[in-house]
Parts: C-alpha cells; structure tokens; sequence
C-alpha cells in the first residue's frame, strides 16, 4: 500500500517541467507534420507560374468596347493579381484593360504579359462589320460630254450616319450604250443620253444620274483652222488621263460650277506662299506625236490677289521641240499690274525678242475665266522668216505676226508649264491657275 501511494504521489518542479516540454515538442512535430500534409483551407504564397485573361474571346463592331482583365496563376492553381501589358494588334487598349475595335478588319488579339516575365495570354476578338445603312453617290446629278471621262465617288454609312470605310463597291451603268462606268466609279460618256450609274455595298445601291451631251462644236473656238484635226481634248475631270500626264510637280483637280465649259473639274495648280520663282509648282503634258501645225483652245483663269514675278513673267503654257527650243505664252506685266498676254520663242533660231500685242492691247482681269486660243504654223524652213502666231483673248485678236522662223525639227510636246519668272523672287501669299478645258489640234 505505501508502495502505490509513492508511484502516484505528486512529482516535484523539475519533473513537471520535463513533461511540459515533452508535450510542447509533440505539438510542435504535430503542425509540422500536418503543414506537409496539408490543413483544409491553409494558404502558402507560391509563385506565380501563369496569367489568365477574361473573357478569352469577344465579338464587337467597329467602335465597340470590352473590359478585359487579368490574373495571375499559382503552381496550386490560385488565382492572384499581378501587373501586366497590355497589347492589342489592331484595335486600342489601355492601360487597364479597355479595348475599342478598330474600324475594320475580321480578327483581332489582345495580350497581357506579366509584367517582369514571359507569362502571357491571349483573348481572339471577332470583328462584325457594322451594318450598311445608305450608300450616297457623289454627285447625285453628272453631265459630261461625248468622249469625257468624270469621277464619281460614294460615302457609306451606317445607322447612326458614321462613314465605314474599306466597303468593295459594285458599280454599274443602267445604258452602258450612253456612259459606262469603271470599278473605280470612272465614268465614260459615249453617246448623247442619259443612264443611272449605281454604286452597291452591303445590300444597299446609291445612285447617280448621269446626261451625256454632245460635244461642243467648233465653234467654241471659233479661230480654230477648219482643217486642223483633233488632237487632244481634256476637260480636267481626272488628273492624268486621256494621254495627259503629271510630268513635274503637283497639280490638283479642283472644283468650280461655274467653269465655262466642263464644270465642275478644273486643273488647280497651286503656287503657295514661300513658293521660289524660276520653276512651276507642276507640270501636265501631252505628246503630240510631231507636228508643224498647232492650234490650242483653253479656259484659264488666275487667281486674284496675284503676286507677279519680279521680271514680269507669268507664264501658262509652251509648245516643245526635243532639242530645239520652244515657245511660250506668258502673263507680262509690273508687279501689281496691268498684265497682258505676250508670246516668247525661244527656239535655236529665234532672236530672243517677245511677241509682244500688236492688234488689241486687252489686260488680263484677275480672278476671271478667260478663252484663249493660240496658232502656230511653221514657217516654209529655218532660214525663211514666214511662220505664223496669232493669239486671241476672249475672242479678240491680240497678236498677229507672219515674220516668225521656226526651226526644222517639229513640235513634239505641249505642256501646261507654268513657270512662275524668271529667277529669284518669293511668293509671300497663296496663288493659283485653274485651267477648265484645254482643245488642242493641228497637223
């Protein structure tokens, strides 16, 4: 009996403290050995092995939004944030993920990368068109001689009135025995009528009526030799056709309903301020296959306010030989004017003194269209001084000399090669020539 009471009486300090740290290690070994096995609903900070956007595939029209975001991916599969780039290959994107579609095209992506690693993914936006609403052909009304080419244009738009670009246009002509039309919406006016040209996109036609007139007779320049045949005739609705070609430079088509002969294209040439004299800002030329016999027609009209050259000359048109020379006719006068029309050969031959008005003296108004006509015919060889230059303004004869030499290689090229002087010089304001019809025949 003494002995059970001595087993089970109570320990002393230091032996209690002995077990406590017995029990404290086995707590101890417990949550190690539970944290490699793993507690329900403990959370570790691994790194991060991946990211995942969302939504991962879109379809939008051109304008529309989507609010993308990112997270990155743990070994474990948790989701965490991180900071990524965003890039998208067509269309826009911020910084935080709000993507806008481009105005066209099928397929976009949109990827964000980690920043700092090569994690990366990628959302697939579908592009749907917006629907076509109308289609609205530029001029609704065409007229335009036989034999005359004129650009027409079409504006699509959707609902809500925005243009959509990038739209295949059919184009079509109702009587293609009066105007046909290219792919490009080029009309070509073959006989005297009317037709419906259309344009068509998206289900939806618009349309333009066009009236082919018959060509002026010639009449309209009534200086003209009856037994010069046609050459070249340009009504400046399109820049380089018809054998026409931008040579130097730039020229512009411009507009003016109130063109005298083929409204509403003009040739525009563009003299702007800081422009230096000695040169023309462009030059259209045509080939006249060698002649000796040159009769021009055209409409022209300088700008006002006109800046004129220093040495008085302004010139607007030349006819050239290949290594002859050639001849010019210049808008001559004082800066500030009066200015006139004078004619320069400046041929191998020629003594290098202006033609200068000697039936009418008419000043050139400014900012007015004018009808000049020109006539060259080569003298009987290049020592004989019997060739003929006449020019007229608005109908008027101006110049008349019979005493000209020409030289014996022929006339190759005219050129619509307006030189502003002389050298040196400076425009300080914004000048222009428009030109409406430019006739040209001779043999």
């Amino acid at each position: 009996m003494r002995l059970r009471h001595e087993r089970c009486a109570p320990r002393d300090g230091a032996t209690q403290r002995i077990l406590g740290l017995f029990c404290l290690l086995g707590v101890a070994a417990l949550v190690f050995a539970c944290l490699d096995t793993g507690i329900p609903g403990y959370q570790t900070n691994f790194p991060v092995t991946g990211v995942l956007i969302t939504p991962p595939v879109a379809s939008l029209s051109p304008g529309d939004h989507v609010q993308f975001q990112a997270k990155g991916v743990t070994q474990n599969g948790d989701s965490v944030p991180v900071v990524v780039l965003w890039s998208a290959r067509f269309g826009t994107i911020t910084a935080d993920g709000l993507y806008t579609a481009p105005a066209s095209g099928q397929e976009d992506v949109v990827t964000a990368r980690v920043k700092g690693t090569a994690y990366a993914d990628s959302a697939v936006v579908t592009l749907v068109p917006s629907a076509v609403a109308t289609v609205n052909v530029i001029p609704a009304q065409l007229s335009l001689y036989v034999n005359d080419l004129k650009q027409l244009s079409a504006v699509v738009l959707n609902a809500a009135g925005d243009t959509l670009t990038g739209r295949p246009l059919a184009w079509s002509s109702t009587n293609q025995a009066v105007a046909t039309v290219s792919s490009s919406g080029v009309v070509s006016g073959f006989a005297t009528g009317n037709s419906t040209v259309s344009a068509a996109t998206g289900g939806k036609v618009g349309t333009s009526t066009v009236t082919v007139l018959p060509r002026p007779q010639s009449g309209t320049w009534p200086d003209e030799p009856s037994s010069f045949p046609l050459i070249a005739e340009q009504p400046w609705s399109i820049l380089s056709s018809l054998g026409w070609f931008l040579e130097f430079g730039t020229a512009s088509i411009g507009l003016d309903v109130n063109a005298p002969e083929s409204p509403p294209g003009v040739l525009q040439i563009t003299y702007p301020s800081g422009f230096a004299g000695g040169s023309a800002p462009g030059t259209e030329s045509y080939n006249l296959n060698s002649v000796h016999n040159l009769f021009v027609g055209m409409w022209w009209k300088p700008s006002n306010p006109w800046q004129g050259h220093i040495t008085g000359s302004n010139k607007i048109q030349y006819a050239f030989t290949n290594e002859n020379g050639s001849i010019t006719m210049v808008m001559y006068g004082p800066v500030g004017g009066p200015y006139e029309l004078r004619v320069f050969p400046q041929f191998s031959v020629s003594p290098l003194t202006w033609l200068t008005p000697n039936v009418a003296h008419v000043p050139v108004q400014l900012g007015v269209w004018h009808r000049i006509e020109w006539l060259l015919v080569y003298s009987s060889d290049a020592s004989t001084p019997n060739g003929i230059v006449k020019w007229w303004l608005d109908g008027q004869l101006i110049g008349d000399y019979e005493n000209v030499v020409f030289p014996g290689a022929p006339l190759t090229f005219y050129k619509l090669d307006p030189v502003w002087g002389g050298v040196d010089d400076v425009k300080n304001e914004t000048d222009y020539y428009w030109f409406d019809q430019i006739h040209i025949s001779g043999q």
